[in-house]
């Protein structure tokens, strides 16, 4: 990571680190630790699912962690139903679900 990306990755993690007591470069060790599922990072996330944008999510995180990292226990960590909701929305379609607008034309257009 260069040291401008650093720079923005400590400004996003002080948005959200006033109530920790770690420093930015723990958690940014933290958020780097990719395939680690402890309840500390899990809280971190969600804090970042309530927090950033969906492009400050991304980069701080990784598209690929943030898919991973999204579990049924991890929404339910989630406490406002309308970001929970949103989350839900974009993590079906990036999971590449079929919607049932789509269902509904492949169904009335191969007959």
């Amino acid at each position: 990571m260069n040291s401008a990306d650093k720079q923005k990755a400590f400004d996003l993690i002080s948005r959200i680190n006033w109530d920790y007591n770690y420093t930015n470069e723990e958690l940014l060790a933290l958020i780097k630790k990719a395939g680690d599922t402890s309840n500390m990072r899990l809280c971190f996330f969600i804090k970042s699912l309530e927090t950033f944008t969906w492009q400050e999510l991304v980069f701080l995180w990784g598209m690929e962690e943030c898919d991973r990292l999204y579990t049924d226990k991890v929404r339910r960590g989630i406490f406002h139903k309308s970001i929970r909701e949103a989350y839900d929305g974009l993590f079906w379609l990036l999971r590449n679900k079929t919607t049932p607008f789509k269902n509904f034309i492949e169904k009335n257009t191969n007959s």
